[in-house]
């Protein structure tokens, strides 16, 4: 049960972010390729670089992980891994 409530708020939040994140750029096409002259990613042209952090679930109570995916976010990270 807590897994299933785990991904569906993981679920969730990366979801209403790109809603977020597509309602403001509606207009204009995403791009992401991978540059291999400059060696970095690109995401509609602009340098970007994952920043990934991770989540024990099983350690955390199922009420505190909205407060922890929103605090690994403003913290910085655009990945999370479980």
């Amino acid at each position: 049960m807590r897994l299933k409530l785990f991904y569906s708020l993981l679920c969730t939040f990366f979801i209403s972010n790109s809603i977020a994140e597509t309602s403001k750029e509606s207009q204009r096409e995403r791009t992401f390729t991978v540059d291999y002259e400059a060696s970095t990613f690109r995401k509609d042209g602009e340098k970007f670089r994952y920043v990934s952090g991770s989540i024990h679930y099983f350690r955390s109570p199922a009420d505190k992980w909205d407060s922890l995916l929103r605090k690994m976010r403003l913290g910085g990270l655009n990945a999370i891994t479980t």
